[in-house]
């Protein structure tokens, strides 16, 4: 997948949350207690076991030269998948999640 597509939704990420926060006149945003509680419990249950991997692609940055380097936690998907979630998000579930301090 090309970084800048990447850097691209991660834009349009931003940018949302911000408007959405905007328009609920915040001066900061951040997500409740239960919506990173529940994120991490989406990241952990799709999370790919890629350690294996990672400590057979030698030299590396993301396995320190072939130590291990524990579990992943990555959205295990991909990006397309991960993509699509936030958008899916960003549609349903936004005002549902994030605090705006006033």
């Amino acid at each position: 997948m090309n970084f800048t597509h990447i850097l691209q939704e991660q834009a349009e990420h931003i940018a949302a949350v911000v408007a959405e926060g905007r328009a609920a006149g915040a001066r900061y945003i951040e997500p409740s207690e239960d919506a990173q509680a529940g994120w991490a419990q989406t990241i952990r249950d799709a999370a790919h076991d890629n350690s294996a991997f990672q400590a057979e692609c030698t030299p590396g940055y993301y396995n320190r030269e072939g130590a291990s380097t524990g579990p992943s936690f990555s959205y295990g998907p991909g990006p397309v998948a991960f993509h699509r979630l936030l958008r899916e998000w960003r549609a349903n579930e936004i005002g549902d999640v994030l605090v705006a301090g006033r």
